[in-house]
């Protein structure tokens, strides 16, 4: 097992903040840019986002000169994954939605994005490269196109009105 790096938990530190600022620069500042980026409604999947495109700058940043692009994007994949099925079971299962909640699974899940890469580097490594980077081009396109276009799905739904649970569809 290999030790995280001291750029490892900068990077983690830098990021992880990043990707909560994230959640209200579309309030502040409404754009196509900021569409792109940010979470526009309370959606399960709209909060992808700032799990996603801060965990992919730190990709680019910790692979940097070396061979930990697959291992790192595989961690950043399965970061996503479990976002979204602990979301669903957190706010459609469960019917809670506790910030702070949320707010802790997110730092959770980028500690997972960020040091899964150095616990479980070699079991990673050996992914083949080529699935691992067309899943990671796959899921940026989805969350580019889904800024624009919601899918009649529970997952896209807005959980932030009033009486939202009372209009979830089973």
């Amino acid at each position: 097992m290999k030790r995280c790096s001291k750029n490892t938990w900068l990077t983690f530190v830098l990021v992880t903040v990043a990707g909560a600022c994230l959640h209200f620069v579309y309030s502040l500042w409404p754009n196509l840019l900021t569409q792109l980026l940010c979470p526009i409604q309370e959606s399960i999947w709209e909060h992808l986002k700032i799990l996603f495109w801060p965990g992919l700058l730190s990709v680019l940043i910790l692979s940097r000169g070396d061979d930990s692009r697959t291992s790192r994007m595989a961690a950043l994949l399965l970061s996503c994954v479990l976002m979204l099925a602990s979301g669903w079971v957190l706010h459609i299962v469960l019917k809670v939605a506790p910030v702070f909640a949320d707010a802790l699974l997110y730092v959770l899940l980028m500690a997972l994005c960020l040091f899964l890469p150095c616990l479980a580097e070699q079991p990673l490594r050996r992914l083949p490269a080529l699935p691992v980077f067309a899943l990671v081009i796959l899921l940026a396109a989805a969350i580019l196109i889904f800024s624009f276009v919601f899918p009649k799905n529970i997952l896209f739904l807005d959980l932030s009105g009033v009486n939202t649970w009372a209009t979830i569809p089973y």
